[in-house]
């Protein structure tokens, strides 16, 4: 039914994966709660995990009145069966998604971390490079917005370090329009100040302090356009 794309689902597998439980249960509760809310989840469970609950309970029921036949015909059937559907889905969930780890939410934090310990420990080369990796994977419509806002504003201050300026403008022109946030504008001003272009810097520390609430931030902003003007 098309409910969520290849990536989402990965996600919340993997995630099911670290709970207590049957993950099979927690998946379909997941997704009926994504779906409908506290009223999916309800239906996930009635019509998926209850009706396993049943027949584990009549299974466990017939072990006990009809062991002989439950023991030696039954439960080997069903071994067979459930190794074979099992290597089955292992088999096409591993050439689906092997492929696609790169784009999974565990991929996308540990690169973030990765790049802000390499920038903390002064390998600026490597966390530069680590923060472009983590904006080629969160890139367009279906990517993470968050996480290349973050990128993109950390490797474009790693770039002005290195004197970079036109690279490190290109970095954060994607968020740099008149809704952004006040750091991105100040950021910009740092930027077009070091080019040269003072009125053009100005004008953005001018729009940081407008979006900025702490006294702090805007302090530092009146303080940088006031050494401008000296």
């Amino acid at each position: 039914k098309k409910w969520m794309g290849d990536k989402n689902f990965l996600d919340i597998v993997s995630f099911s994966n670290f709970l207590p439980g049957p993950s099979s249960s927690q998946v379909g509760m997941c997704i009926g709660y994504l779906q409908k809310g506290s009223l999916g989840a309800f239906l996930a469970w009635l019509g998926f995990t209850l009706p396993s609950a049943i027949i584990m309970i009549g299974s466990a029921y017939g072990l006990l009145f009809y062991s002989a036949f439950f023991t030696n015909g039954l439960l080997s059937g069903i071994k067979a069966c459930v190794v074979v559907i099992v290597f089955q889905a292992i088999l096409g969930m591993s050439k689906q998604f092997l492929n696609d780890y790169k784009n999974t939410g565990y991929t996308q934090l540990a690169l973030l971390s990765k790049a802000n310990f390499d920038a903390n420990s002064n390998n600026y080369m490597d966390s530069l490079d680590n923060f472009k990796k983590l904006i080629e994977i969160t890139n367009g419509f279906n990517g993470n917005r968050i996480y290349n806002k973050i990128g993109r504003v950390s490797a474009s201050r790693l770039l002005l370090s290195m004197e970079k300026l036109d690279e490190a403008l290109e970095m954060i022109d994607l968020y740099s329009s008149s809704d952004t946030n006040g750091y991105i504008h100040e950021l910009t001003g740092d930027i077009l100040l070091e080019q040269g272009k003072i009125d053009l810097a100005i004008s953005q520390y001018e729009k940081a302090a407008n979006k900025y609430t702490d006294e702090s931030s805007q302090t530092i902003v009146a303080m940088k356009i006031s050494n401008i003007d000296m």
